[in-house]
């Protein structure tokens, strides 16, 4: 099967995503779709389209979402102080605390949440199974 795995109009049509541009879509479904192709080891590029559960195509957009929610939270990390975010800033002797967040924690948070979104909407098909699967690695 080609990558991505799911287009703007199976994200807008089918899972009602709203948070990612048609013009971005394309770039943050791919990386969704590799994401996929590593958790299922590669299980999902062997198949059809059409013989894939649904949710995974799900999980595809939700994945997506999370990744492009990331970039867009980073982003704005960096554009308001380069580093982190301001906390608090005094004026009279010019004093700026940061909070307690960096790039870091943002993509681990990230990473944590497609686990969950993975397991969610992949966890009852077979696909994530470590072994050698009696109905995916046929």
């Amino acid at each position: 099967m080609d990558r991505p795995y799911v287009d703007y109009a199976f994200y807008t049509g089918e899972f009602y995503g709203t948070k990612i541009p048609e013009a971005s879509f394309p770039y943050w479904a791919n990386k969704a779709s590799m994401r996929l192709d590593t958790v299922t080891f590669g299980r999902m590029g062997r198949w059809e389209q059409s013989e894939l559960p649904s949710a995974a195509f799900d999980a595809c957009c939700a994945i997506a979402e999370i990744m492009y929610d990331c970039d867009q939270r980073e982003a704005a990390l960096l554009a308001a102080t380069g580093n982190g975010t301001v906390k608090s800033e005094s004026n009279d002797g010019y004093s700026i605390s940061y909070a307690d967040i960096s790039r870091s924690d943002i993509k681990a948070d990230a990473d944590k949440d497609i686990r969950c979104q993975v397991v969610e909407y992949l966890g009852h098909t077979g696909l994530l199974f470590r072994g050698k699967s009696k109905v995916w690695d046929v």
